[in-house]
Protein backbone atom coordinates (compact mmCIF):
# COMPACT_ATOMS: atom_id res chain seq x y z
CA UNK A 1 0.00 0.00 0.00
CA UNK A 2 1.47 3.44 -1.38
CA UNK A 3 0.69 5.01 1.68
CA UNK A 4 2.26 9.11 -0.33
CA UNK A 5 -0.26 8.28 -2.88
CA UNK A 6 -3.18 7.78 0.40
CA UNK A 7 -2.35 11.16 1.65
CA UNK A 8 -2.14 12.84 -1.93
CA UNK A 9 -5.08 11.67 -2.66
CA UNK A 10 -6.93 12.37 0.54
CA UNK A 11 -5.66 16.13 0.17
CA UNK A 12 -7.63 15.88 -3.06
CA UNK A 13 -10.72 14.83 -1.56
CA UNK A 14 -10.21 17.44 1.13
CA UNK A 15 -9.75 20.57 -1.23
CA UNK A 16 -13.33 19.45 -3.04
CA UNK A 17 -14.99 18.95 0.22
CA UNK A 18 -13.64 22.51 1.20
CA UNK A 19 -14.88 23.84 -2.19
CA UNK A 20 -18.10 22.52 -1.53
CA UNK A 21 -18.56 23.98 1.93
CA UNK A 22 -17.27 27.17 1.23
CA UNK A 23 -19.74 26.73 -1.88
CA UNK A 24 -22.69 27.35 0.46
CA UNK A 25 -21.21 29.49 3.00
CA UNK A 26 -20.63 27.24 5.71
CA UNK A 27 -18.52 26.47 8.50
CA UNK A 28 -17.46 23.21 10.17
CA UNK A 29 -16.95 22.46 13.31
CA UNK A 30 -16.35 18.39 12.99
CA UNK A 31 -14.10 16.66 10.65
CA UNK A 32 -14.53 12.92 9.76
CA UNK A 33 -12.63 10.71 7.72
CA UNK A 34 -14.02 7.10 6.11
CA UNK A 35 -11.37 4.12 5.19
CA UNK A 36 -12.18 0.83 3.27
CA UNK A 37 -9.57 -2.01 2.93
CA UNK A 38 -10.08 -4.80 0.66
CA UNK A 39 -12.50 -7.38 2.47
CA UNK A 40 -14.80 -4.17 2.83
CA UNK A 41 -13.28 -3.66 6.34
CA UNK A 42 -14.57 -0.04 7.13
CA UNK A 43 -13.60 2.52 9.93
CA UNK A 44 -14.35 5.64 10.39
CA UNK A 45 -12.94 8.17 13.04
CA UNK A 46 -13.85 12.00 13.16
CA UNK A 47 -12.64 14.92 15.28
CA UNK A 48 -14.64 17.49 16.53
CA UNK A 49 -12.61 21.10 16.72
CA UNK A 50 -13.04 23.92 19.02
CA UNK A 51 -14.61 26.11 17.51
CA UNK A 52 -15.97 26.61 13.89
CA UNK A 53 -14.07 27.26 11.25
CA UNK A 54 -13.35 27.72 7.41
CA UNK A 55 -9.76 26.91 7.04
CA UNK A 56 -9.02 24.01 4.30
CA UNK A 57 -5.93 23.98 6.25
CA UNK A 58 -7.55 23.24 9.48
CA UNK A 59 -9.30 20.71 7.68
CA UNK A 60 -6.22 18.71 5.70
CA UNK A 61 -4.41 18.60 8.86
CA UNK A 62 -7.42 16.99 10.59
CA UNK A 63 -7.87 14.26 8.25
CA UNK A 64 -4.20 13.51 7.67
CA UNK A 65 -4.34 13.09 11.89
CA UNK A 66 -7.00 10.94 11.52
CA UNK A 67 -5.53 8.90 8.73
CA UNK A 68 -2.20 8.46 10.35
CA UNK A 69 -3.96 5.62 12.79
CA UNK A 70 -3.63 3.76 9.82
CA UNK A 71 -0.84 3.94 8.21
CA UNK A 72 1.41 0.65 8.00
CA UNK A 73 -1.83 -1.22 7.40
CA UNK A 74 -0.52 -3.75 4.36
CA UNK A 75 -4.06 -3.88 3.38
CA UNK A 76 -5.11 -2.29 -0.16
CA UNK A 77 -7.25 0.80 0.30
CA UNK A 78 -10.58 0.64 -1.52
CA UNK A 79 -12.13 3.22 -0.64
CA UNK A 80 -11.63 6.97 1.43
CA UNK A 81 -13.62 9.93 1.93
CA UNK A 82 -13.77 13.22 4.53
CA UNK A 83 -16.84 14.76 5.60
CA UNK A 84 -17.57 17.76 7.75
CA UNK A 85 -20.24 17.67 10.07
CA UNK A 86 -22.60 20.53 13.00
CA UNK A 87 -21.89 22.88 9.62
CA UNK A 88 -23.09 26.89 10.62
CA UNK A 89 -23.91 29.61 7.92
CA UNK A 90 -20.76 31.20 8.03
CA UNK A 91 -21.09 34.99 9.04
CA UNK A 92 -21.47 37.59 6.20
CA UNK A 93 -18.44 40.15 5.90
CA UNK A 94 -18.52 42.97 7.78
CA UNK A 95 -19.30 46.12 6.33
CA UNK A 96 -16.26 48.86 6.33
CA UNK A 97 -16.88 52.11 8.01
CA UNK A 98 -16.41 53.49 4.38
CA UNK A 99 -20.29 51.45 2.73
CA UNK A 100 -22.02 52.98 5.95
CA UNK A 101 -24.05 56.14 3.54
CA UNK A 102 -24.13 59.08 5.60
Amino acid sequence: TDWTLIRETLDSVVHNLWLRAKGQGVRFRTVGIKIRFEGFVTHMRERTLGTHVTDEDVMRATCRELLAEFEGEKRAVRLLGARVSHLQKAAAAQKGITEFGG
